[in-house]
């Protein structure tokens, strides 16, 4: 499993509350978002690598698959530079483009010099170690990179072990899909990566009102869980497949080396537009339970003039419901082969349909086009409450109408700044994309002024105050929310910074409960605290 939920933000994405939770009827109270005001829908997740390292003998049990100076030294578990020239320590790697890695590395015995870390083609150190430690990157591979190399300055005598080398999950492998609560697809979220964490968000200007849920996949375990649709994928079985069309010739032929069979759709003929052609299978797959598809395509071979667009369709037989499409070569998404991935609402496809395959749409002006498909295969798993992989989100509502209610927000070490600062509670914070923030309805009663001072005796026998700080506090009283917008307060008001439309309390409650009713059981519950306006505090100090 590589992605691990964070519990105690807005959207939670980690049911293990014991009220109510989710979008169950049961459940009285869903997250408020306003439309049209700036906000967003913001989620968080963290990660950890689902494979094994890429680099071996990373301990330096003994001086294997690393390629070193004579300068360099590997003994009880680590390899040492001795000092007088600069030496340099590299092992290759399989060649990887785009992808984005976590680096692990111990450094012990530096006195001094630099050790630098290059982890691409571009000719700059990827990152400069000057002191000893345990140290973790996060890089991006910023070319066609196969090797990992360590270089010691010539004053440098550090020592390193422990490497290790993972590829973690990049933008293309994340799927955060934003549904509405009857399960149909709205969007997908942007994620952002920063180190380990991954925040997922989308403005609320251009939502419907309504209310909405997320859900996030986790490849690393769906790709245990997927069943194939298609038999032979690859055309080597031409029996398997159903082949019609209107107006072009479609068939399996035989290309030989290196694709072999293939499907092949000639248009020879280019009017009417546009020129379509099918290849289906019997119908395999559940309709009646939410899915999580997968549908990979290559089109490399593809010879054309105009753009081609093969869609994954369901059909009984000419009533085509289509299910994802891919284009080639103008898509972006997709350079010849690609893997398109989406989530199937329960009942999304229609009863009548009979068939699964794919559909050929091409427009091109003039006869003669010849295009190939050599591989095409969809695969599903489906989404339950109990599935692992799959994380589905509390109930979010987005309205125009957030009468009488107001911004919540925590932000976490607002001093330092990234990588130094900014990470509090589990989160990952970083003003521009992620901070704890709600939008809660809530009431300020009881003002009252707390006072803390000491006083002076004097020998005459008079007393004279040495200092007074005089505050202004209120009873805070959120109202009735559930047991995850509670952990939510709970985390945003022990930020650094806790604020309430833009000004700044703290409070010094050392507990934090809510009211769940006589007995407890009520799904939602008001809570009260005490809170100071941070500019409203005086002093008066007599010396």
């Amino acid at each position: 499993m590589a992605l691990i939920p964070i519990t105690g933000q807005p959207v939670n994405l980690a049911p293990n509350n014991e009220k109510a939770f989710g979008c169950e009827p049961s459940n009285s109270f869903c997250a408020l978002y306003g439309k049209d005001d700036g906000e967003r829908i913001m989620a968080e997740m963290r990660q950890e690598p689902c494979g094994s390292t890429l680099i071996s003998n990373g301990n330096f049990a003994d001086d294997s698959a690393w390629t070193s100076d004579t300068n360099m030294v590997i003994a009880q578990n680590k390899a040492t530079h001795v000092i007088g020239t600069s030496g340099e320590m590299y092992q290759s790697i399989a060649p990887i483009t785009g992808s984005y890695f976590q680096i692990n590395v111990t450094v012990t015995g530096m006195s001094g010099g630099t050790l630098d870390i290059y982890f691409t083609q571009s000719g700059s150190q990827s990152k400069r170690i000057t002191g000893n430690g345990i140290y973790t990157f996060y890089l991006y591979d910023l070319g066609d990179n196969d090797n990992i190399l360590f270089l010691w300055s010539s004053d440098c005598d550090a020592s390193i072990s422990d490497v290790s080398v993972f590829q973690l999950l990049a933008e293309a492998d994340l799927n955060a899909y934003l549904n509405t609560i009857d399960g149909v697809f709205i969007k997908l979220m942007t994620p952002i990566l920063i180190d380990d964490y991954i925040i997922f968000s989308t403005d609320t200007d251009l939502l419907e009102e309504g209310c909405y849920n997320i859900t996030i996949t986790d490849p690393c375990v769906i790709v245990d869980e997927l069943t194939d649709a298609f038999l032979s994928p690859d055309f080597e079985t031409p029996s398997d497949w159903n082949l019609t069309s209107n107006t072009p010739n479609i068939s399996i032929f035989d290309l030989g080396p290196p694709d072999n069979n293939v499907l092949y759709f000639d248009v020879s003929n280019p009017a009417p537009q546009p020129n379509l052609a099918y290849a289906s299978q019997p119908f395999s797959i559940p309709t009646n339970q939410r899915l999580y598809v997968e549908f990979e395509i290559d089109m490399s071979g593809l010879f054309h003039d105009n753009d081609v667009y093969v869609v994954l369709y369901a059909a009984d037989g000419g009533d085509i419901q289509e299910i994802i499409r891919a284009s080639y070569p103008q898509s972006t998404a997709c350079s010849g082969h690609c893997i398109f991935r989406a989530i199937l609402p329960a009942n999304f496809l229609s009863s009548s349909n009979t068939d699964l395959g794919i559909f050929i749409e091409d427009g091109s002006p003039d006869g003669g086009n010849v295009n190939y498909i050599a591989y095409a295969q969809m695969r599903y798993a489906v989404i339950s409450s109990e599935s692992q992989g799959f994380y589905t989100s509390n109930c979010l509502t987005v309205s125009e109408n957030t009468w009488n209610t107001k911004i919540v927000e925590g932000f976490a070490d607002p001093i330092n700044s990234f990588p130094d600062g900014n990470k509090s509670l589990g989160f990952m914070f970083l003003a521009d994309y992620f901070w704890l923030r709600a939008r809660l309805a809530i009431q300020f009663s009881n003002p009252h002024s707390p006072i803390k001072t000491e006083n002076y005796l004097y020998s005459s026998g008079r007393k004279k105050k040495a200092y007074a700080q005089v505050g202004k506090a209120w009873d805070l009283t959120f109202h009735a929310v559930d047991e995850n917008m509670h952990d939510t307060i709970a985390n945003i008001i022990n930020c650094d910074v806790f604020t309430i439309n833009g000004n700044e309390y703290i409070t010094d409650e050392k507990e934090y409960t809510a009211n769940y009713g006589p007995k407890g059981v009520d799904p939602v519950g008001e809570s009260t605290i005490e809170v100071q306006r941070i500019e409203n505090t005086r002093f008066n100090t007599n010396v």
